[in-house]
C-alpha cells in the first residue's frame, strides 16, 4: 500500500473542520485500536471533543496519547492532551 501527503494550508484546514460537524477519532492502547464519530468544535486548529473521564477513549487517551482523525476527506495524526471540564 503507497500512501502519499498531500500538504495543504492551515485556513483549509479549518474550512474543513468547520463545515463538518462530525470527526471520526481513533485511539489506541493496550494494542486496541478503537475508532468513533464525535461532534467537535474547533478553535483555530486546536480540536475539541467532549467525553466521560471513565471511558474507554480516556483510558486509552491516559496509556497513548497519539490520536488519528479523520473529518471529511482530511486525516490528522496528533496528541491529545486532556483539559478538565469546561465550566470548571
Amino acid at each position: 500500500m503507497k500512501f502519499e501527503t498531500c500538504p495543504i494550508s492551515a485556513a483549509e484546514i479549518i474550512s474543513i473542520l468547520r463545515k463538518e460537524k462530525v470527526l471520526t477519532l481513533a485511539t489506541c492502547a493496550d494494542n486496541r485500536v478503537t475508532i468513533r464519530p464525535m461532534s467537535h468544535i474547533n478553535v483555530g486548529l486546536d480540536i475539541y471533543f467532549q467525553t466521560g473521564y471513565d471511558s474507554l477513549k480516556m483510558d486509552q487517551i491516559a496509556a497513548n496519547p497519539r490520536v488519528a482523525l479523520c473529518v471529511g476527506d482530511l486525516e490528522i495524526e496528533g496528541t491529545a492532551t486532556t483539559c478538565g471540564h469546561p465550566l470548571a
